[in-house]
């Protein structure tokens, strides 16, 4: 099946996003202990601006891409070459929820699609529900909660596809996100919901708000995804968005000790300059790690090497 390229270049945003937040966030948090200024401001501006939606915009995408229905078996073996094989083998060491979230939402999808979609609404809504509540009484396992959450955004991905392609709704939905902004913004009482990550911050009183975010950011993404879809670098980053996500983190880790004299006590000059390069390096050292993997083991990702 052809590659759609704005779903790549909508694959590489997204996981630029990623990076930038977890280099913002591990450098503030770990290193410097959020006395950087500038590192604590590209946080804030990571958790309020495209972390409530960036990881579910991944679902929405999978539900969006998913035209051949696939049995169970076949979902589970799809899911197992490309999301548990590549974890296994590549990064067991880092805890890896999405991967984990997205096989069991993959599987969920799998078994639902025999109903109508009035009944999958109601289940859907059901499972988003349960998983908040899981994760709100700390009863999680082996990510249970955020694979129920994020469940639902692959079968609106599928059925809503405006979601993805019509601009009039995207742009409908960047003046949505803007208005969420700006009302954060001067009423700093106001917290929008997200989930992502380690931070599951939804409560059944947040669940309208945050499915709004979700969908109206992930939505003006995409827009953006098809503006930029000749910009070859962003659908090349897509290309290779899982391993980048499976290697990235490990390596800000490893770089920690050479950047720790760059970022404490930096000026904001020095600061800037600092995240620049832990950014530029994470990101190219991951990427460079997916095209080897992608030229010499791509049985390992789930690609097949002689097709």
């Amino acid at each position: 099946m052809e590659r759609i390229k704005y779903i790549d270049t909508a694959k590489g945003i997204l996981i630029l996003m990623v990076v930038f937040l977890h280099v913002a966030y591990f450098y503030n948090t770990t290193i410097v202990g959020g006395k950087n200024e500038l590192f604590l401001f590209l946080e804030k501006v990571s958790v309020f601006t495209f972390m409530p939606y960036f990881m579910a915009a991944f679902f929405i995408l999978n539900g969006y891409c998913s035209k051949n229905v696939r049995s169970f078996k076949e979902s589970f073996e799809y899911g197992c070459k490309t999301l548990i094989i590549p974890v296994f083998f590549l990064n067991l060491w880092h805890q890896h929820w999405f991967c984990v979230s997205m096989f069991g939402g993959i599987l969920i999808h799998s078994l639902l699609r025999r109903f109508s979609n009035k009944v999958n609404y109601i289940i859907y809504a059901t499972l988003l529900l349960i998983g908040v509540t899981i994760n709100k009484y700390g009863l999680d396992i082996f990510y249970l909660s955020y694979t129920l959450a994020y469940a639902p955004f692959i079968f609106l991905g599928e059925k809503v596809r405006c979601i993805v392609d019509n601009n009039k709704f995207a742009i409908i939905s960047l003046i949505i996100c803007l208005g969420l902004w700006a009302v954060y913004y001067y009423n700093k009482q106001y917290v929008i919901p997200y989930i992502a990550g380690s931070a599951f911050r939804v409560g059944f009183k947040d669940i309208p708000v945050f499915l709004i975010t979700t969908i109206c950011g992930s939505s003006s993404t995409f827009l953006i995804s098809r503006l930029l879809k000749n910009v070859d670098i962003l659908s090349k980053i897509g290309k290779h968005s899982l391993v980048i996500y499976l290697f990235h983190f490990n390596i800000i880790m490893l770089i920690e000790p050479m950047c720790v004299p760059l970022v404490d006590n930096a000026s904001t000059i020095e600061s800037a300059l600092a995240f620049c390069l832990l950014y530029t390096i994470s990101l190219t050292c991951s990427y460079i790690i997916a095209i080897i993997i992608n030229k010499n083991i791509p049985w390992l990702i789930g690609k097949n090497k002689y097709i």
